[in-house]
This record gives structure tokens, C-alpha cells and sequence, in this order.
């Protein structure tokens, strides 16, 4: 069946479920229990925003070190643009925001850029939730109706519109938005979130009495329960993005893990001999991994620390002011490249890699929005 030669199988779909109990639950309950100490809560989520959600940050910069993708990277002026400037001039851009203290706080522009910025920030997760859903559902050799992709895109983007309402209801309490079930918009989210759900679990029911492989149904609606509880989080109080993450988090680790171990090298190449020495030596990967987005994390760690992050303070921490939200965006603007199954590098590098045995032909083409961020 399909879910033999699928890269999701028992172990990374564990993995990734896993997360939500172990990661975002307790996460969440240091975010809103009263019982937790403020500052133990503070620096316990941290940590986990740093080992978890900064590392996913910086593993996508991994991809550079494969000698096809850095051929297929520099292939055209608009791909070294893509791949080579975006980044770094996003990278500056911010920096410059963050130590020239613009845009200023309680201005309108700084309300705008925030909405803005956290709507980026919301609608990279449920992207992602979109396209690993699509995956987990491509598992179970169903034939779908051809607009499935469209409803399931649909629902993960009502969840994404539900989520925007709750952060701009809080624009005047800190950004500290609750659920309002009495707001009309919100309302008018529910309904509309409601009726792509049923479509939505129809449709796998559908799956399910084909007789297909029944324990992949399962695995996606699994899949589909906890990520929407996951959403549902930021929707009942914008405080709780960062836990509603760990799945995100999670499973951008396990789809990154052939990507970057799995895909063939060339010996001739120096990248790809660097990238079979963290092969061989996995554990300093991910060291190297963690010392990366913990530098990117320092601005925070110094002012958890008591120092001050200011222009008159520790310069070093001054200069990385805003380089965190640089970095998410970096991150955002390549993953938007560099899962395009429609692209026919990506789709002939990692069709195998995700939808077939090694031993076996790439499956079709995965349709262009089933994309993994």
C-alpha cells in the first residue's frame, strides 16, 4: 500500500504526536497556570523555544550544504537572488529596524507592522500543518475528490483568520488577545472553520469504508486532531502561540532528517564531504545545531539574565536586537522555495525521498500547495 513506501511510517508519526503531549501541553501550562513561579515559567519556555523552535530556525541553512541544491541554487539570476541575497538583506533589514528602535512603539505603523508580522508568523504554521496533512492523507491510497486540497487548505486557513481575530482583539492589552465567542468576525471564523472540518472528516470517512489502509485514515485524522487543537490554542489566547508550535517544530525535524541524511552526495564536492562528516557525526550536527540558535537567542538570554539590551548597554546585545525576528523571516521566505514539489528539482530530489522506496520509481508529483515549511 501506499503508506509502505511513504516516508511517514510508525516511528516519525510517533515522534511528531508525541510532541504535542510532551511539548505543547506542559508548555501551555507553564503559560497560564497561576501555580508556576513567573520567572521558572519564563526561562522553562524559553529553553524549549530555544531547542526546539530556534533550532528548526536554523537547520533549513543545512540545505547549503549539498552540492545539488547549491547547482540548482545558483542555476539563474533569479534563484541566486532567492537563495543568496534574500536572506542576508532580510537578515539587515530587520537588524536596522531593531537597533534604529523603528518602527516606534504605540504608533500606528508599529501596530501595523506587528498585525503583519504575526500574520506572516501565523500563516507559516498553517501552512505547514496544510501541507503535512496532505502528506499524511496521500499515506492511506485513497482517491480523493479533486478539490480536497482546496477544502483542507481552506480549513487551515480559517484557523489562521480565527487566530489573527484573537491577537488583534488584545492590540490595546498587550497583545495578550483572549477568544471572544460574542465578537460577529470570530463567529462568522467558526462557522466557516465548522463546515470545512465535517467536509474534511467526511471525506476520510469516505477513506476509511474503501478499505484502504485503514491505520493511515487513522494517522491523518490523528494528525488533523492535534494540530487543530494545536491552532485552537492561539485562537483561545494569542499568549500561546509559542506552545501551539511544538508540533510545528517537531515535525519540521523529522521531514528535514533525509533531506539531510538520506540524499546523495558527491565526493568530488566540498560541501558534500562537510555534509558527510555531520552524517557521520550526528550528534555533533545538532550540537553545532543548538550553539547556532542559541547565539541567535542571546539578545533574549541577556535580558532574562538581568542585563540591559539597550543602546547605552552591552553593545553585543544591543546589535542583536531584532535579529531573532530577522531570522524567522529568513527562514519563512526559503521555505516558501524549497519545498515546491511542483518544481521539477524538487520534485525529482525528494519524490523519493518522501513518497516511494528507494528501490522504486518517484511516485507522481505531489500537487504544488502539499509542501512541508
Amino acid at each position: 500500500m501506499t503508506s509502505r513506501t511513504h516516508y511517514l511510517q510508525t516511528p516519525q508519526i510517533a515522534i511528531i504526536f508525541l510532541s504535542f503531549f510532551l511539548l505543547a501541553v506542559p508548555v501551555a501550562f507553564l503559560q497560564v497556570s497561576p501555580d508556576v513561579p513567573e520567572h521558572l515559567g519564563r526561562w522553562l519556555t524559553l529553553g524549549y523555544a530555544i531547542i526546539f523552535g530556534n533550532t528548526h530556525f536554523a537547520i533549513t541553512w543545512a540545505l547549503y550544504l549539498n552540492s545539488a541544491n547549491l547547482r540548482h541554487f545558483a542555476s539563474t539570476p533569479g534563484r541566486k537572488a532567492v537563495y543568496f541575497l534574500g536572506p542576508p538583506v532580510i537578515l539587515v533589514a530587520f537588524w536596522y529596524l531593531g537597533v534604529r528602535q523603528a518602527p516606534t512603539p504605540g504608533t500606528s505603523a508599529f501596530i501595523l507592522f506587528t498585525v503583519a508580522f504575526t500574520a506572516i508568523d501565523y500563516f507559516h504554521a498553517v501552512r505547514q500543518s496544510f501541507g503535512v496533512y496532505e502528506m499524511f492523507r496521500s499515506r492511506t491510497g485513497a482517491r480523493f475528490p479533486s478539490w480536497m486540497p482546496n477544502v483542507d487548505n481552506g480549513y487551515f486557513l480559517a484557523l489562521w483568520a480565527l487566530q489573527i481575530i484573537t491577537f488583534i482583539r488584545g492590540l490595546t492589552n498587550g497583545f495578550a488577545g483572549a477568544f471572544d465567542p460574542a465578537d460577529p468576525f470570530t463567529r462568522m471564523g467558526l462557522a466557516a472553520t465548522a463546515v470545512l472540518l465535517v467536509l474534511m472528516l467526511r471525506s476520510l470517512a469516505a477513506a476509511w469504508q474503501s478499505g484502504e489502509d485503514r491505520n493511515a485514515v487513522l494517522a491523518a485524522l490523528g494528525y488533523l486532531v492535534l494540530q487543530s487543537a494545536s491552532a485552537l490554542m492561539v485562537v483561545y489566547q494569542a499568549r500561546l502561540f509559542v506552545a501551539s508550535l511544538a508540533m510545528h517544530y517537531v515535525e519540521y525535524h523529522v521531514l528535514m532528517a533525509p533531506r539531510l541524511f538520506a540524499v546523495p552526495l558527491e565526493a568530488s564536492s566540498s560541501a558534500d564531504r562537510a555534509a558527510g562528516w555531520f552524517r557521520r557525526h550526528r550528534l555533533g550536527f545538532y550540537l553545532a545545531l543548538l550553539l547556532v540558535a542559541t547565539w541567535a537567542s542571546s539578545a533574549s538570554l541577556f535580558s532574562m539574565s538581568g542585563l540591559p539590551i539597550r543602546p547605552d548597554g552591552p553593545q553585543f546585545g544591543w546589535y542583536l536586537v531584532n535579529m531573532m525576528n530577522g531570522i524567522f523571516m529568513a527562514h519563512y521566505f526559503i521555505e516558501a522555495f524549497v519545498w515546491k514539489f511542483g518544481n521539477p528539482f524538487y520534485r525529482q530530489t525528494l519524490g523519493p525521498v518522501y513518497f516511494a522506496a528507494q528501490s522504486e520509481p518517484a511516485a507522481p508529483a505531489a500537487r504544488r500547495g502539499q509542501r512541508a515549511r
